[in-house]
């Protein structure tokens, strides 16, 4: 009987759903695909919606999907469906079900386990109950399961006041910890990779809406979620950084400061200000990213921490190498480069050989610029870092260029370009479409230029490189030049 009561839930295609409105309802045509989307496409919902238009003739359809996207009024629409079906449910499975509200995407079966405080086996056979009433959704493709928008509402409406803080809760300290598997599948390199930076982006719905609840709860006194707010941001480091925009890493690293202090945690806090000053970086905030390298360093200095100290040696070499002082870049790099060989850090032992590499070329040796980048490019392979590779082979390609021979920097510039593109590093792929614009013009291919310039223009203006206007001016006079 329950599967009965819940078939109202097996869902129309959007086509089908327009086209059952305007049978029922002809005046709702204008309207009809944003209501057909606002009911779930939900057969008892859409049939509801057509017949308040037609009963209600004073109502206009735009008025109509103003009312619709009030989450009352949609919850409406679905009450009589579910509420059979909730009923004839055990109270176990009532509950149950309830706390899947909490999810807003689809999710595994290991993430209904942790929110229930179940073993997955266990998870995954009350799934499979609930599966059986309709109320649940399976995608046997990506063994994903889900609830329906209007389902979810219903649920969400059924869960009590204390109930919902213990499944957010749970919910967010579990798609933390699935952060920070990415991250650490990213830091293994090679396949791993690859393997992170997708979970990242399967899970992302949830990932976000997880640190939303954080950060919702930053004024509260629960050390626990001052944990999650320190914590989420730590393990969102190297995949938020090719994935996100700076301002909303800088968002995330607020909140993870704010908690870092309340907990009087000096280390995270150091973690949290060097990570500041990297996202001001990449807005072309120097000045700004300096006074929190600078903080950074006063606290790992006074705990002993070597592993911040030399991201922050590195940190403050790069923003003054940005400022034009590439002296003084250079005696923060050799720094760097003997904190992170002491401690056996061989990823920040990359970074600094390729931080002096980017030195020496802008100083004109060249020539000692590539020994830095070759060392870079050895390590970034050994330890599976593609986006160090991909760094390490543009950096090779402009010391080649700059050397006058072109046709080898491109060759680099196509393997940066296709590693930037398999990892999904935008700036890293806005970089090599622009060097290879440059390349192609040194060798009079304008037409070929212009069209990577204008590849590159697109990528920079959509993660807001301060850069973006350099190539416009750039690209507009070859442009000008070419019609003349």
């Amino acid at each position: 009987m329950p599967g009965l009561a819940a078939k109202n839930l097996d869902t129309l295609s959007a086509a089908d759903a327009r086209n059952l409105l305007i049978t029922i309802a002809p005046r709702i045509e204008t309207q009809a695909d944003e209501i057909a989307a606002l009911c779930g496409y939900l057969p008892l919902a859409l049939r509801l919606a057509a017949a308040a238009m037609v009963t209600f003739r004073n109502l206009s359809p735009a008025d109509y999907v103003r009312r619709l996207r009030d989450r009352q009024q949609r919850l409406k629409l679905i009450d009589a469906s579910l509420s059979l079906s909730y009923e004839l449910l055990s109270e176990e499975l009532r509950e149950r079900w309830r706390w899947l509200a909490v999810f807003p995407d689809t999710f595994a079966g290991n993430a209904a386990a942790a929110v229930w405080e179940v073993q997955v086996d266990q998870a995954k056979y009350i799934l499979g109950e609930l599966m059986a009433t309709s109320l649940v959704e399976w995608n046997e493709t990506s063994d994903r399961y889900r609830l329906h928008d209007l389902a979810r509402l219903f649920a969400d409406a059924k869960m009590s006041a204390e109930e919902r803080p213990v499944g957010q809760k749970r919910f967010a300290t579990h798609y933390r910890d699935v952060l920070a598997s990415a991250k650490q599948l990213y830091k293994e390199g090679g396949e791993s990779l690859l393997r992170g930076l997708a979970l990242f982006d399967l899970e992302w719905g949830n990932i976000q809406a997880g640190h939303a609840w954080v950060a919702a709860q930053a004024d509260a006194a629960d050390e626990d979620v001052a944990w999650l707010g320190i914590t989420y941001s730590d393990a969102g480091v190297y995949v938020l950084s090719l994935r996100r925009h700076p301002r909303e890493r800088i968002r995330w690293l607020k909140i993870a400061l704010a908690a870092a202090r309340q907990l009087k945690d000096r280390k995270r806090e150091g973690n949290a200000l060097g990570n500041l000053g990297i996202a001001h970086k990449d807005l072309g905030e120097t000045r700004r990213a300096i006074q929190f390298y600078e903080q950074q360093m006063a606290i790992v200095r006074e705990i002993g921490d070597l592993s911040g100290e030399g991201n922050a040696l590195g940190n403050l070499g790069i923003a003054y190498k940005n400022l034009g002082e590439t002296s003084r870049a250079i005696q923060f790099y050799d720094q760097q480069l003997a904190v992170v060989r002491e401690i056996g850090d061989r990823r920040g032992e990359g970074i600094a050989l390729g931080n002096l590499g980017v030195a020496y070329k802008n100083l004109g040796e060249t020539h000692r610029a590539i020994y830095f980048y070759e060392q870079r490019l050895t390590i970034a392979r050994e330890i599976g870092d593609r986006r160090g590779e991909g760094v390490a082979l543009g950096n090779l390609g402009v010391a080649y260029q700059k050397l006058g021979e072109t046709h080898r920097a491109i060759h680099f510039y196509e393997q940066r370009l296709t590693i930037a593109r398999e990892i999904g590093d935008r700036r890293g792929e806005g970089n090599a479409l622009w060097n290879m614009s440059l390349a192609l013009n040194q060798l009079g291919e304008r037409a070929q230029a212009i069209q990577y310039a204008e590849q590159a223009l697109i990528v920079r203006e959509q993660i807001e490189d301060p850069s973006a206007a350099q190539v416009r001016a750039k690209l507009a006079a070859w442009r000008e030049q070419t019609n003349t």
